[in-house]
């Protein structure tokens, strides 16, 4: 009788510790929702650690196949000495621009930043695009990490793991992109 109860009080223990340690997993999502069709969609839901164990397989012609490289779309601008300017701001700090073909917002809330991309009406275009992105700060960092020029995706899938929550929603008229980690398989 005496182990019958141990042997359930271990598997009480050994269960609980799995839905804990469940629980306490960060997954990635991905939507991609298409007005062409009803049928034309996409969902992928991986937890961010196989995400990240998974993205040095990934087969490309580039050697840095973890990396994208920002030295174009920076133009000599120090991303690490910007990031490190709005880590130490006050939060609600924002940034807008204002151009004629799109507004820009960058806001700092807590150890988050979001950014808010609007693509304003036209005449050609009367649908408004929108690019909408909330990411930990500690992520972006760990992506701009060493000297390199490149954004590394492998160092951020890793710092996700540990740091908050990611939502990016890209909307366009005809399709809607949505990329997200929450603590659900799905």
């Amino acid at each position: 009788m005496l182990k019958n109860i141990l042997q359930t009080a271990v598997l009480v223990v050994v269960s609980a510790a799995a839905v804990m340690a469940a629980s306490t997993e960060r997954w990635l999502h991905v939507r991609v929702e298409s007005a062409q069709s009803v049928n034309a969609g996409v969902t992928i839901n991986v937890p961010v650690a196989m995400a990240s164990a998974v993205l040095p397989a990934i087969q490309s012609g580039d050697p840095h196949h973890r990396k994208f490289s920002l030295q174009a779309s920076v133009n000599g601008t120090d991303l690490r000495a910007i990031l490190d300017a709005i880590q130490s701001s006050s939060d609600h700090s924002s940034i807008k621009i204002d151009r004629p073909d799109k507004l820009i917002t960058v806001t700092k809330l807590g150890d988050d930043l979001q950014i808010n991309i609007a693509q304003k009406p036209s005449p050609q275009r009367h649908v408004t695009e929108t690019i909408a992105v909330k990411v930990p700060i500690p992520v972006l960092k760990a992506m701009l990490g060493g000297d390199s020029e490149d954004l590394d995706i492998g160092a951020g899938l890793h710092a996700l793991a540990q740091h908050g929550e990611v939502d990016v929603t890209i909307h366009k008229e005809k399709e809607t992109v949505r990329i997200w980690t929450d603590m659900t398989s799905e």
